[in-house]
């Protein structure tokens, strides 16, 4: 089978969504199917008259292939595009969460994006969703059937040599170092952790913490700078550092040497972070919001409804200032770890869909 993954723009960003295609498309590969990866210029989901004309000379130049797999990120937003494809064979959306769902859009754009995605998905064989969240959102607002739309989770990868799973030691060292881990966006929830974080301090400014934030800040500048304006007007921005992206080996050492992982998301279609978070044994501080309650068992970490800084701010210190806690929630990290799959089943469960149509 020859499979034409067609994705926007470069495989390599720094997100949950691109890191779910290169690991996929890896396995793959790793397992002799050939796959044409056809990257489109532009700017989505919100792609120019021109990056639309261009994306329709890309897909018409390319090489023939059995079946092809779309990211939502393009497809989504990109109707004409869809319909081309399914003219010449079967086309298969990999949706990672609906574009109109994105924390920012105004209601006008938010409904906007949720039209174009269901005239795009509509030229779609199947699709492809990365929980059973994001399957039943998907299922009640383009009102496809349950049976046209799969869930394929992401996997996790468990690397020998470092901290985690039954290896990992419980710390009571000070100060207690918080990872979080996500492009700097308003679904990101980042500016309810700083202002949760000032809380805390602000009840306890003796608790000792550090938070490490990790996340590319070219998504959205405004906001970073505001995020930094947010930790110096709390009276902690000597306690967080910025470190933008990193690579793959680099987070892999901030995974180490964290001891509790947090990240107030506003939405998430599944949450690959919190699941590496827990195989390597962190226990989390997340909101109830989107697949996350699917992804973070209640054994290993604390949940709070999304947008309450209050709620946030009490789950924060309690972590932080209850080490009985934090060791019970990190051993239930530990014990939950198993529970995902990794990169190699998930990449084969959606291989199998793929060579059924």
């Amino acid at each position: 089978m020859r499979i034409r993954f067609i994705i926007p723009g470069d495989i390599d960003t720094p997100t949950g969504g691109y890191r779910y295609d290169r690991a996929i498309i890896a396995e793959w590969r790793r397992e002799g199917v050939d796959v044409d990866l056809v990257s489109l210029p532009g700017s989505y989901p919100d792609p120019t008259d021109k990056a639309r004309e261009t994306a329709l000379a890309i897909i018409a130049g390319c090489a023939p292939a059995d079946i092809a797999v779309i990211d939502g990120l393009a497809g989504g937003c990109s109707p004409a595009l869809m319909h081309r494809l399914a003219q010449e064979l079967p086309v298969v959306a990999l949706v990672h969460h609906p574009l109109g769902l994105e924390s920012g859009l105004d209601e006008e754009a938010g409904k906007r994006l949720l039209a174009l995605e269901a005239e795009g998905l509509a030229a779609a064989r199947l699709i492809i969703t990365t929980s059973p969240a994001t399957r039943a959102a998907v299922h009640q607002i383009f009102q496809r059937p349950l049976s046209e739309i799969h869930a394929i989770l992401p996997g996790v990868e468990r690397r020998a040599g470092s901290a985690r799973e039954e290896t990992r030691r419980f710390r009571t060292r000070r100060p207690l170092r918080i990872l979080s881990v996500g492009s700097i966006s308003e679904r990101k929830g980042h500016d309810l952790m700083i202002a949760a974080l000032g809380a805390v301090h602000a009840r306890d400014p003796l608790l000792s913490w550090h938070l490490d934030l990790l996340g590319a800040p070219e998504f959205n500048p405004p906001l970073f700078e505001r995020l930094k304006a947010m930790a110096k007007e709390h009276g902690i921005a000597g306690q967080i550092t910025f470190h933008g992206a990193v690579d793959e080996k680099t987070l892999e050492r901030f995974y180490d040497d964290a001891d509790v992982f947090a990240l107030a998301s506003r939405f998430e279609g599944y949450g690959m972070v919190y699941a590496e978070a827990i195989v390597r044994g962190l226990p989390v501080i997340a909101t109830r919001a989107g697949a996350i309650p699917d992804t973070v068992p209640e054994v290993a970490g604390l949940l709070v409804p999304p947008d309450d800084v209050p709620a946030l701010a009490e789950a924060l210190f309690a972590m932080l200032s209850d080490d009985a806690l934090r060791q019970g929630k990190q051993a239930g990290a530990i014990a939950s770890a198993p529970d995902f799959p990794g990169w190699g089943s998930s990449a084969r469960d959606f291989l199998s869909i793929l060579e059924a149509i």
